[in-house]
């Protein structure tokens, strides 16, 4: 591993290349039509956030009260593990509720605001 400018190179390619091609790949693909259609992957997709916030929590609370490991190769498999399945977890209940709430109430608005407006087209 070489470290320059304050960033790590894996393999002679720089992490700002790798992501910006990988971006550049993705955005292509999609554009040709092959979207990813994997409902695994997609629930991972849609996990990912939740995952990208838990984790922080996980390490601190498990290395501060459970496993003195923190550090470890097996105490980030565990953790990286563990942040995926409480963040599908999350996911599944929390998220989704909020999200068919949501949508339940802005469907509601958008009826009650097609009624309003048809009534004063017809008072006009």
């Amino acid at each position: 591993m070489i470290v320059y400018a304050g960033s790590i190179v894996f393999g002679g390619v720089n992490p700002l290349v790798a992501v910006t091609l990988l971006f550049a790949l993705a955005v292509v693909s999609a554009q040709a039509g092959a979207d990813i259609t994997s409902p695994w992957i997609i629930l991972l997709g849609n996990a990912s956030y939740a995952c990208y916030l838990l984790h922080t929590i996980l390490i601190y609370e498990i290395g501060l009260n459970w496993v003195p490991l923190q550090g470890t190769v097996p105490f980030a498999i565990g953790v990286i593990g563990l942040s995926w399945v409480c963040a599908i977890a999350w996911h599944m209940s929390v998220e989704k509720m909020i999200h068919r709430v949501r949508n339940r109430s802005l469907c509601a608005l958008s009826v009650s605001s097609r009624a309003a407006s048809s009534t004063l087209s017809q008072r006009m």
